[in-house]
């Protein structure tokens, strides 16, 4: 495989599917040396002057990135881009997705974030019938908050259209969704609308396992449970509305599926926390020190007393319309 984009075989074939973005961390028994021999291939690996992420060393090869030299607890963590991950395909024997996810997860690698990028270049989408939609509320999705926006480019000629998008999610959730006019961010010809899944931790190492079985053909539909645009009708029900046609055409006939997430067990919380928040954590000590850290602590006192005092609130509720 040349790096070249697979077409989604869920139906009708109009959208591209590409990794645009993945990280992952090994196990502490391996070293930064294993990794490099591992994704070793042609070009030669390039020091970073510095490092990144709470990691004190770096090395490159075109888009991939190895971080290593962090405290004890941290492991050996990879970054790879769009170009790094057609870089890594490119350079598999077979040259499969599915066979080099799997010979990671075999391996205990813990993913920490996966964007999916489906774009359409047949001119199905139109960002202004989505920003549409969104704006008369013609969609069911799982987030709770979305963000529009048209980015503009002042001269002294005239303000000049350079992007449009909108953002489902919140920068702090597990999951979002990002859409955005590709072509007019590149300044390309013709029509490039690009659809982004972009999922972290649990999430998306749930992805990686299903594209480890399924091949990237799933993502349509785990982008199908996430978001989906519908058309007005006589059902109360919006979950109810049909699909509207484009975005069915755009993905195709698939049907919508849910990754299987396991919930965070409380006993688990410091091993979330040294895999996620670990660099920030360092981050916040080597600018502000021990009282950095005493402020976030008591942050997170005033939070799990702020949701106790509703869980309290609404158990006492309960017991009084009962």
């Amino acid at each position: 495989m040349s790096g070249m984009m697979p077409l989604c075989t869920t139906g009708v074939q109009t959208a591209q599917i590409a990794v645009d973005w993945l990280q992952w961390t090994y196990p502490l028994n391996v070293t930064a040396e294993d990794v490099r021999n591992s994704l070793a291939g042609p070009g030669d690996w390039v020091s970073s002057t510095k490092g990144m992420h709470g990691y004190r060393q770096a090395i490159r090869r075109g888009g991939i990135w190895v971080l290593f030299d962090g405290n004890d607890n941290m492991g050996v963590h990879v970054q790879v881009t769009g170009s790094g991950w057609a870089q890594l395909l490119a350079e598999a024997p077979d040259g499969a997705c599915q066979q080099f996810l799997s010979s990671l997860l075999a391996e205990g690698v813990h993913f920490t974030r996966v964007d999916v990028a489906l774009d359409d270049r047949a001119g199905v989408l139109s960002m202004d019938k989505i920003l549409r939609c969104v704006k008369q509320g013609h969609f069911v999705s799982r987030f709770r908050q979305s963000d529009e926006g048209r980015k503009r480019r002042h001269t002294r000629a005239k303000p000049e259209l350079v992007g449009k998008s909108v953002m489902f999610g919140h920068e702090l959730s597990g999951g979002r969704v990002f859409i955005y006019d590709k072509a007019l961010q590149q300044h390309a010809p013709g029509s490039w609308t690009r659809v982004e899944l972009r999922l972290k931790d649990a999430r998306a190492q749930a992805l990686v396992r299903t594209m480890a079985e399924q091949g990237e053909s799933c993502v349509p539909g785990v982008l199908q449970g996430y978001l989906r645009f519908t058309r007005p009708s006589a059902n109360q029900q919006r979950d109810r509305w049909p699909i509207i046609c484009w975005w069915l055409k755009f993905l195709g006939d698939c049907e919508k599926s849910r990754l299987s997430v396991a919930p965070r067990l409380p006993g688990n919380d410091l091993v979330w926390l040294l895999r996620t928040a670990a660099p920030a954590l360092a981050r916040v000590n080597a600018e502000f020190g021990a009282a950095g850290i005493a402020a976030v602590i008591a942050e997170g006192e005033r939070r799990l007393g702020m949701r106790s005092g509703r869980r309290n609130a609404a158990g006492e509720a309960g017991h009084v319309s009962a």
